[in-house]
């Protein structure tokens, strides 16, 4: 036996993309929006000014990060009825949770622009001496 045929087997993208469940980061996608937009928003409604980018994208990408640190990794680590998961440090998994932070983090600056507008509307139709356009 030739020590490439005992390594480990080569997956194509295609395998690796196989193990991130849409319906999983759609719902990723979607949180990261709306707590990105509450604190756009709160942020607006507070301090009368637009919140800064990197804030936003930091809260709707922690509120993944921790979603998959307390659920994800406690799951492969912790052993169920004497069987461990997984490995959390195997290429599907580590895969699946980049993929599914650099979704939460793209949906985040969306939901920075329509919280900042939500409350931006909101403040002009609540009769506000001044609303400051950014």
């Amino acid at each position: 036996m030739s020590p490439v045929a005992a390594g480990v087997p080569l997956q194509s993208p295609a395998d690796a993309l196989g193990v991130v469940n849409v319906a999983r980061l759609v719902g990723f996608a979607t949180v990261s929006f709306l707590v990105a937009a509450a604190g756009a928003a709160a942020y607006r409604w507070y301090v009368n000014d637009s919140v800064p980018p990197g804030l936003t994208t930091l809260l709707g990408t922690a509120v993944v990060a921790v979603y998959l640190n307390t659920v994800g990794l406690f799951s492969t680590v912790i052993p169920v009825e004497g069987v461990v998961a997984s490995d959390p440090f195997a290429t599907p998994v580590v895969v699946r949770n980049v993929i599914s932070l650099l979704v939460a983090a793209g949906a985040a600056p969306v939901g920075r622009r329509a919280g900042d507008r939500f409350a931006t509307n909101v403040t002009a139709v609540a009769g506000a001496d001044r609303v400051e356009e950014n």
